[in-house]
C-alpha cells in the first residue's frame, strides 16, 4: 500500500471532481481526437472585458489559436426586452478549417452540463475531442449560461478562497439528510431558509433571469447572429444540457437541424424539484464498480477479493470504521471524517470509471488501514461547487418547501433505492430548502413535434441520468431515437473512445441518420488497467457534472 501514491491519486481526481459534482461530465484541458485523454499546460489568459458587447457575432482572437471569442447582447428579460436591460453572453469558438469550401456544415453549439458548466472552458478544453467525435466540417460554440463564468451581469458570490472553503464546508452540513443529522434538522432548515433569502437580495435580479427557457432563447439568438446564416441549431448538450436541448427543442420545435442530448436528466423530475428518479441506476454503477474489481484481479484492483460477498463485508467494515469517528482529515486533524462525505467524493469519481473505478479501490484499501486519501479542502470545494450549482437549479423549479417529515420521508426513499451511495441522492432534498427566487419561466410541459428528429443517449448503469430518463424523454418527442451505450458512468463520456457511439454520432450530425430501433454499443475495454493506476498530479482523466449537475 503506497500512501502517497492514494493520497496523490485521489487529490488529483478529486479535485477535478469539484468543478462539476452534479451534472455534468469532467473533462481535462484538451482531448486528443484519438480521446487520450492527458494534462497539458494551461492556456494563456484571456481578459474578457476587452471586448464588446453587440447584436452581431464580433469574433476575436483569444487564448490560444485558433480559439475565437466574442460577446452577444442579448435581453436580460425577453418578456420584457426594452426595460429590464441587457445580458452579455460569452463565446468562444474553435473555427472550422473547411469553413470556405463546400464541406462546411456551420457551427454546432455545447453545453457541458450543470447547470453552471462553463461552455467556454468546455470547448477550449475539449475542441480536439469534439473535432474527432464530429469532423472538421463544424465549428464548435461554447457559450457560458447565464450566471456562469464570463457571462454578465455575474452572480454576486465571494470570490475569496477561504470564504468559499467555510461555506461549502457549511452548505454540506446543511443539507446532510442521514438520519443521525436528524436533530438538529429544524435549525438547519432556519439557516437554509436565511441562506434564501440572502441570496434574493444579492443575487435575485440576475437569478431571476438565468433560467434554462432563457438560455434556449440565448442560444435561438447565437445561431440568428452568426455568419453561416439560417434559423436552425445544431447542438450537443451533456447532462444538464439535455435539459437545455429539450427546453429549446420544446420551445423551438422548427428550428432543429441536430439535437443530440448525452446523459438524458428526468426532466420532469428537475423542474419539479424531485430528483428521487435520477438515481434508479445509482446502485447499478456501484455493483459494476464490484464486478470489475473481481474480475480485474488483485494486480490491478487493489480492493480485490474473491467473492462480491466479501467486497461487500469489507466495504461494509469501512463504513463501521468512519461511522466510529476515528478518522481525520490529514489537513484538518480536528474534523472527523463523515460517511455521507465519503460516499459524495466516491459518487463523483464514479461518472468516470476508467479512473474513477481504481481511484475508489485505492482509496478503500488507504481508509481500510486508517489513512485518509483526501483532504478537507477537496470536500468544502465540493460543498462549494454544489451550493452554485443548486442556486440555479432551483431557481428553475416550482417552489414548493419540503415540511421536516417530507425531507426525512425522501431522504428514506433514495436511500433505499441507492444503497451504498445515499449521500448526494439524499442531499438533494434539502438543497433548494428556503429557496425564494422563482422566475415566471418555462417549466414544461416538455416535448414537441420537431422539424428533424432528436438523438438521446443514455448509459445502461448511469449515476444520475439513468437509461429510462432518455426513454421516457423521446417519448416526448416524436420519431426521436434513444441510443444506449451499455457501460457504467456518467454520459459517454465516462469511457470516451467507443467507436460505435462515435459511428453513430457523427452519422447523425452529420447527415442526420438515426441509428436503427433498440440500438446498444458495447463497451468490451476493461475498466481496471495498468495504465490506470496514476500517481501524485497525473490526470488522465476526471469526474465532470457535474453535476451533480
Amino acid at each position: 500500500m503506497r500512501q502517497s501514491s492514494t493520497f496523490g491519486t485521489l487529490l488529483a481526481l478529486a479535485s477535478v471532481a469539484i468543478a462539476s459534482p452534479g451534472l455534468r461530465p469532467a473533462i481535462t484541458r484538451r482531448q486528443s481526437p484519438t480521446n487520450d485523454m492527458g494534462t497539458v499546460d494551461p492556456p494563456i489568459a484571456f481578459d474578457w472585458a476587452s471586448i464588446s458587447a453587440c447584436v452581431d457575432l464580433n469574433w476575436v482572437d483569444c487564448y490560444t489559436p485558433p480559439f475565437k471569442c466574442a460577446r452577444l447582447s442579448v435581453p436580460l428579460n425577453y418578456s420584457d426586452p426594452t426595460t429590464d436591460g441587457l445580458a452579455s453572453v460569452a463565446l468562444i469558438t474553435h473555427p472550422s478549417p473547411l469553413a470556405n469550401t463546400s464541406d462546411y456544415r456551420g457551427p454546432i453549439l455545447v453545453n457541458p452540463g450543470g447547470p453552471g458548466g462553463s461552455g467556454v472552458e468546455f470547448v477550449l478544453g475539449a475542441s480536439e475531442y469534439l473535432r474527432g467525435l464530429f469532423g472538421d466540417e463544424f465549428d464548435y460554440i461554447g457559450f457560458d449560461p447565464r450566471g456562469v463564468g464570463e457571462t454578465t451581469p455575474k452572480l454576486n458570490y465571494t470570490t475569496d478562497p477561504l470564504e468559499r472553503l467555510a461555506y461549502g464546508k457549511r452548505f454540506l452540513e446543511l443539507v446532510d439528510l442521514s438520519e443521525e443529522t436528524w436533530p438538529t434538522l429544524p435549525q438547519r432548515i432556519e439557516e437554509l431558509a436565511e441562506n434564501g433569502k440572502e441570496s434574493k437580495e444579492l443575487r435575485g435580479d440576475v437569478l431571476r433571469y438565468a433560467s434554462t427557457d432563457n438560455v434556449a432563447r440565448d442560444m435561438m439568438r447565437i445561431i440568428e447572429a452568426h455568419e453561416y446564416g439560417g434559423d436552425k441549431l445544431q447542438y450537443y448538450g451533456i447532462s444538464y444540457g439535455s435539459v437545455l436541448g429539450s427546453v429549446f427543442a420544446t420551445l423551438f420545435p422548427d428550428n432543429v437541424e441536430r439535437v443530440l442530448i448525452d446523459g438524458v436528466v428526468d426532466q420532469v423530475g428537475y423542474f419539479a424539484d424531485d430528483w428521487s428518479g435520477a438515481f434508479v441506476d445509482t446502485e447499478q454503477v456501484f455493483q459494476w464498480f464490484l464486478s470489475s474489481c473481481l474480475s480485474a484481479g488483485p494486480d490491478l484492483c487493489a480492493f480485490h477479493a474473491n467473492t462480491t460477498e466479501a467486497l461487500l463485508s469489507r466495504y461494509s467494515a469501512i463504513e463501521d470504521l468512519i461511522l466510529s469517528g476515528t478518522l481525520v482529515y490529514p489537513d484538518a486533524p480536528d474534523r472527523v471524517v463523515q460517511l455521507p462525505h465519503v460516499q459524495l467524493l466516491a459518487f463523483n469519481l464514479m461518472y468516470t470509471p476508467p479512473t474513477g473505478f481504481p481511484a475508489i479501490a485505492e482509496a478503500l484499501v488507504a481508509l481500510e488501514n486508517g489513512i485518509v486519501p483526501f483532504t478537507a479542502e477537496v470536500l468544502d470545494n465540493i460543498g462549494w461547487a454544489l451550493s452554485q450549482t443548486g442556486g440555479l437549479a432551483c431557481s428553475d423549479t416550482k417552489l414548493a418547501q419540503r415540511t421536516e417529515e417530507e425531507m426525512k420521508e425522501y431522504a428514506v426513499n433514495v436511500r433505499n433505492v441507492t444503497e451504498h451511495l445515499t449521500a448526494l441522492p439524499s442531499f438533494s432534498g434539502a438543497w433548494c430548502s428556503g429557496w425564494e427566487i422563482e422566475s415566471d419561466n418555462f417549466k414544461g410541459p416538455m416535448g414537441a413535434n420537431t422539424s428533424v428528429p432528436l438523438l438521446m443517449v443514455g448509459n445502461t448503469a448511469d449515476t444520475i441520468t439513468p437509461l429510462i430518463a432518455a426513454q421516457e424523454n423521446s417519448a416526448r418527442f416524436p420519431g426521436s431515437r434513444v441510443l444506449t451505450y451499455d457501460a457504467p458512468g456518467h454520459a459517454t463520456l465516462a469511457f470516451p473512445g467507443n467507436e460505435c457511439i462515435a459511428i453513430h454520432f457523427r452519422a447523425y450530425m452529420v447527415n442526420g441518420t438515426l441509428p436503427e430501433e433498440g440500438t446498444v454499443c458495447e463497451e468490451t475495454r476493461p475498466f481496471f488497467t495498468a495504465a490506470a493506476n496514476v500517481t501524485g498530479g497525473e490526470v488522465v482523466q476526471a469526474v465532470v457534472k457535474r453535476s451533480v449537475l
